[in-house]
């Protein structure tokens, strides 16, 4: 998929930005807090219906006006091109909260869940679109060392970015896990007098669910242990050698084990042989059920289960031991590994859809240094892919003969080429 035009209003501090990229490497150039970022911003919004920047949709409408646009006119390239036009818009409604629409084509579309799923099925008014952006920020170091849910979001929004159905079962899981959880307080509260049959019911539908995208996101990180090890030789040649594990919140249970990483243990890791079965997924998540009924009664929550799941890379040490690269990885080994899985990212989605998804690279001048740059760059010039990179300056070595175009940015506006720091 190419961006053959962007055109964004008041998006933040951005009044009104037009510009067609180049087909391959877009370098958007100039100092902090001019809106670099904020163009990745909302070519991620495009992409996902959300900030990668983890804001709410009232952070990016510009506090001075009542209503934000991002539009882009989309491509598929090849013999049988076609375009695709998509808006999204943000609106603040008379209580002060802003309302997000989404447009294909000019039509509004029922909801988000179908705007995303047109990423993998046509709709009556356009083709299937295949438009998926990955992002990489060298400094957001937080998706290796910050809090679990920020990883369990990333690799449910990856899974489902390959699988449509997969985004499904994730939306019928939440809605099993908030009507499970309303009967769990229930009975934790004493209020009145509680269906059990139909309890026992939604806990059997909430299991199948749970097992099916545990499963999905154990083979996703299988696929994923091949390709980072690649990736991370050539960006990191002298890097310990890493594994990627998933870690439980109902194994912990079962086995007894409160331990590691707020009670998570390893279920889990690439190497160890075929990922478990959604059968036996299932059977020790009901023998974990059996284990905390009295306490989820108690207090009125679920207490196992994938919103409480996590999963990360585990250094390998001496005679097979593994400790947590987020416990002992240095800066510069969290960085590679950040980038190792990001570059693995793309190349299981294009395996997975045959489509060529979008690279946002931020903050790419900040904490790289050249030998990253440089291989960062070769790797991808190696590819066909569209790339969006935000820096404060651009080195000759940088651009190293590659197909690019430079855009400039000055508070909030394009600007042309800013000489002497002006």
């Amino acid at each position: 998929m190419i961006l053959e035009k962007i055109t964004l209003r008041h998006f933040r501090n951005l009044t009104r930005i037009e510009f067609q990229p180049h087909a391959r490497i877009n370098w958007l150039l100039g100092k902090n807090g001019q809106g670099k970022s904020s163009v990745l911003e909302a070519i991620g919004y495009l992409s996902s219906l959300r900030s990668f920047r983890h804001a709410g949709h009232e952070e990016v409408l510009s506090h001075r006006d009542p209503e934000a646009e991002v539009s882009c006119v989309l491509s598929s390239g090849g013999q049988d091109s076609w375009t695709t036009e998509l808006a999204v818009q943000l609106v603040k409604t008379d209580s002060g909260r802003v309302q997000r629409r989404a447009f294909i084509n000019g039509k509004l579309v029922p909801s988000g869940t179908d705007y995303l799923l047109h990423k993998v099925k046509a709709v009556p008014y356009a083709p299937a679109m295949g438009f998926h952006s990955v992002v990489l920020d060298p400094t957001h170091h937080e998706l290796i060392r910050g809090e679990p849910s920020l990883r369990r979001t990333y690799l449910d929004q990856v899974v489902a970015a390959e699988q449509g159905s997969y985004l499904q079962g994730l939306q019928r899981f939440q809605k099993l896990h908030l009507q499970r959880n309303a009967l769990l307080k229930q009975v934790a509260e004493m209020q009145g007098r509680v269906d059990e049959a139909y309890l026992a019911v939604l806990t059997d539908q909430w299991m199948d669910e749970a097992c099916k995208l545990v499963h999905e996101r154990m083979k996703w990180l299988d696929r994923l242990q091949l390709e980072v090890p690649v990736f991370l030789n050539a960006i990191a040649k002298d890097q310990r050698p890493l594994s990627v594990i998933y870690r439980s919140s109902w194994q912990s249970v079962k086995q007894n084990s409160f331990k590691n990483n707020n009670d998570l243990i390893e279920v889990h890791f690439s190497g160890q042989g075929q990922v478990p079965s959604i059968q036996t997924l299932k059977a020790e998540l009901s023998e974990a059920l059996r284990c905390v009924q009295a306490r989820e009664r108690y207090l009125g929550r679920a207490l196992v289960g994938p919103q409480r799941d996590d999963w990360g890379f585990g250094v390998l040490g001496a005679q097979g031991t593994r400790t947590s690269l987020a416990s002992v990885g240095s800066q510069g080994e969290v960085r590679s590994t950040l980038i190792a899985l990001k570059l693995g990212e793309i190349k299981l989605y294009r395996q997975t859809s045959g489509l060529r998804p979008l690279l946002l690279l931020d903050d790419f001048s900040s904490e790289l240094d050249q030998e990253r740059r440089e291989t960062l760059l070769r790797l991808l010039g190696d590819t066909d892919m569209q790339v969006f990179v935000t820096a404060t300056e651009m080195g000759l070595n940088d651009v190293n003969g590659q197909a690019h175009q430079v855009f400039w940015l000055l508070k909030g506006e394009l600007a042309s080429e800013l000489k002497n720091g002006r």
